[in-house]
């Protein structure tokens, strides 16, 4: 009883405060009537071209957008074109990955897989919706947790969408082939300096990666979320299919998987850039929907090796690794829900996705939720206590470095006996008082019919540099 008023005591002496989790993503409605009471205010800045503050981001009242290098963060005009056929499609999708879904449900989304103009409005909406959909995952279960919206990637049209014909920009992907109507170049320019500029541009990635996480030191950001990535072989096929539009040629394999291991690397090598930016957040990232082992493949930023940051790969409740994700018991820490995950979307609507891209935000949100019950514990202490506080599978022995899926309720418990006992000690104790999730069978294991197709709608880093415009 007396370590029980204690306990209560400590806590109530703590500063209340709330937590605040920068959203990393495509843009963030905030309109939506869940996140509006969620959205952070910078109360010493003002809508404008007056940097007020001195963060280096004139008008960064409510969030900002570096694709731009403008505070709107958030494109509305194109939330008319989440459809009823579009809802219909997410909302199917999402009873396929839980293993709900009817014979007479997987013939529809047979039948629209094959219409291209709805599968194009589908994958935009995927990126559209996207940071919406992380956002209202990262604030759930808290009126505490702060939502800062930081865009990061672009979310406008391809040239291909009817239904989108009048919009004037085009989001270059790795997702995208590079072609040109241009003949091969010629002259000086050489396979040398094409190695030269494309391993530059990761050096140029990961300088962006830092010059973006500047501004979210500058204001005390406790965590964030980045569910968006680099795979390797998107980068290999965008690097491919640059040398060929450039020397009309195919480039020889080995020299493929040679340049493509050092892009990563150097990515890797530069890290300090990032972690010299900011040491403070707790950065929270997606593994990566690609199926890959991340300790043989790079991936870029979940790789990246900075101490404030924690990758997630997703599973399929408490049950199973999820058939789409990245894994790696060197470069990836822990586990967490992703799949059939409902969320917010835009027309203050909600959705149901997939992807490491919605486990990476359960685990931000856990994050935040320890901070806000205990203020006084820093980036890697929080990271120590959801490490090591998982409940320990099997099946993600070899797969993450935790060997676990992350328990909220474990996690929590750790961070209010944190308040009057080490982290170390606080865990132990945890871990002997709150129980394992449950397992839910029929969840992972119904069985599907195979649908012929996979979605990923993970956004893509763009290539900004001079050889892929």
């Amino acid at each position: 009883m007396k370590k029980t008023l204690l306990a209560t005591a400590l806590l109530m002496t703590l500063p209340s405060m709330a937590s605040l989790v920068a959203v990393m993503d495509s843009g963030t409605d905030i309109g939506h009537v869940r996140l509006a009471v969620k959205a952070w205010e910078n109360k010493l800045e003002s809508i404008g071209n007056v940097d007020w503050d001195g963060d280096g981001l004139p008008g960064n009242k409510y969030g900002w957008d570096f694709t731009t290098s403008t505070s709107k963060f958030f494109e509305a005009k194109y939330a008319p074109f989440y459809t009823g056929d579009v809802q219909k499609f997410f909302d199917l999708i999402g009873k396929y990955d839980a293993g709900t879904v009817t014979a007479q449900e997987v013939q529809w989304l047979r039948e629209k897989f094959n219409d291209q103009s709805l599968m194009s409005l589908v994958n935009f909406m995927g990126t559209y919706n996207h940071g919406t959909h992380v956002a209202g995952i990262a604030s759930q279960g808290s009126t505490n947790i702060k939502i800062m919206p930081i865009k990061v990637l672009s979310a406008e049209p391809t040239e291909d969408l009817p239904e989108l014909k009048n919009a004037k920009s085009k989001m270059v992907t790795l997702n995208d082939t590079v072609q040109s109507d241009e003949t091969p170049v010629e002259g000086d320019y050489t396979e040398e300096k094409f190695r030269d500029e494309v391993l530059q541009e990761a050096v140029m990635q990961v300088a962006s990666a830092a010059e973006e996480v500047k501004s979210l030191k500058f204001h005390k950001v406790d965590v964030a979320n980045q569910s968006y990535g680099m795979g390797y072989q998107m980068t290999a096929e965008f690097i491919s299919s640059a040398y060929q539009s450039v020397f009309g040629k195919e480039m020889e394999r080995t020299a493929l998987v040679d340049l493509t291991n050092e892009f990563f690397k150097i990515m890797e090598d530069n890290s300090h850039l990032v972690s010299k930016a900011n040491d403070y957040t707790l950065f929270v990232i997606a593994a990566g929907n690609d199926t890959m082992n991340n300790d043989k493949f790079g991936a870029f930023p979940t790789n990246i090796k900075i101490a404030n940051k924690i990758s997630v790969a997703a599973s399929n409740g408490y049950s199973a690794i999820a058939d789409f994700s990245n894994f790696g018991e060197i470069n990836v820490d822990v586990a967490a829900p992703g799949v059939g995950i409902i969320s917010t979307a835009v027309n203050q609507q909600t959705m149901p996705m997939s992807g490491t891209s919605q486990a990476a935000p359960f685990v931000a949100n856990v994050a935040a939720r320890v901070k806000d019950v205990n203020p006084k514990l820093n980036a890697l202490q929080i990271k120590k206590i959801i490490m090591e506080t998982v409940d320990k599978k099997a099946w993600l022995v070899g797969k993450v470095k935790s060997q676990g899926v992350v328990n909220i309720n474990r996690a929590l418990k750790a961070a209010e006996l944190s308040t009057f006992n080490n982290v170390e000690v606080a865990v132990a104790l945890a871990r002997g008082k709150v129980a394992d999730m449950p397992v839910l069978k029929s969840f992972a294991f119904a069985p599907k019919a195979k649908m012929g197709k996979k979605l990923n709608f993970q956004p893509k880093i763009k290539f900004f540099g001079k050889l892929f415009k």
